[in-house]
């Protein structure tokens, strides 16, 4: 439930954070509560737990609510898969990062997470 408490962590406390960065999860009724904010939200396209399409739906909506633009550019290109990020005018893009497969955390998941939050430390 990781991913869940990040999104809680959002709506509840996010203003003690710079940056996101659920995976595996469903945000719901908990995306009335966010104020915008970067994200990187990682997904398993064939997650059997937390199916793709409510995933997606948690990422329209964070992209949405941060303002990003509706075509993202590649996002770490080098890497496999490399993630998409929609850029916002205000700072707080959306970086969706799937990858074939599951629900377990990817091997590189932390270092990604790392390097998205080092482009987003509070100043």
């Amino acid at each position: 439930n990781g991913g869940r408490f990040t999104h809680l962590l959002w709506a509840e406390r996010g203003e003690a954070f710079a940056a996101v960065a659920p995976s595996g999860s469903t945000a719901g009724a908990l995306t009335k509560a966010f104020k915008p904010k970067p994200c990187l939200h990682i997904a398993g396209a064939e997650d059997p737990l937390v199916k793709f399409a409510g995933q997606k739906a948690t990422m329209d909506a964070v992209q949405k609510l941060n303002g990003c633009a509706a075509d993202g550019k590649p996002w770490q290109p080098s890497a496999k898969p490399s993630g998409t990020r929609y850029e916002s005018k205000g700072g707080t893009p959306l970086v969706a990062l799937v990858y074939p497969g599951g629900h377990q955390f990817p091997a590189d998941g932390a270092q990604r997470i790392a390097a998205f939050f080092k482009e987003h430390a509070k100043k």
